[in-house]
């Protein structure tokens, strides 16, 4: 049984927002460079970073509360960017901590995957990216 600091404690750490993560299938190199200068500039703004951990820089991460992207006028354009590609298809959004199993998992074109916990599926999404990128050209993955 645990103590009430302890569950205290616990409660204060769900409470903290954690950084959300863009699993890109395609991101304009550009759009990123002209967003992170506007957050140099604007000074009150954290750059959108890539994921150092994460291969060919396909993950990117930004700090920005829902409230700042929704609210902020420099961040307008990366919010319709983000509306607009996330219904398209081409950016899965998701929580960083999350994109780190599928990655332990070292899955390859060839490999069988039961997702017993695919709800909302981002997991199984990004395999699929992970295998698709792995397959040699003319194969199918």
């Amino acid at each position: 049984m645990l103590s009430w600091k302890c569950l205290e404690k616990h409660y204060l750490l769900l409470s903290e927002s954690i950084p959300l993560a863009n699993f890109v299938i395609q991101l304009e190199n550009d759009f990123i460079k002209s967003l992170q200068a506007e957050a140099i500039e604007g000074g009150d703004l954290e750059p959108i970073i890539p994921l150092a951990w994460y291969p060919d820089n396909l993950a990117w991460q930004s700090n920005f509360s829902r409230m700042q992207i929704r609210k902020n006028q420099t961040l307008e354009r990366f919010h319709e960017f983000l509306k607009l590609e996330t219904e398209i298809g081409n950016i899965s959004r998701h929580k960083t901590v999350s994109m780190v199993p599928p990655l332990f998992l070292d899955v390859h074109p060839d490999h069988f995957v039961v997702d017993v916990c695919a709800a909302p599926g981002s997991k199984t999404f990004q395999l699929l990216e992970i295998i698709y990128h792995s397959a040699k050209g003319g194969s199918l993955p």
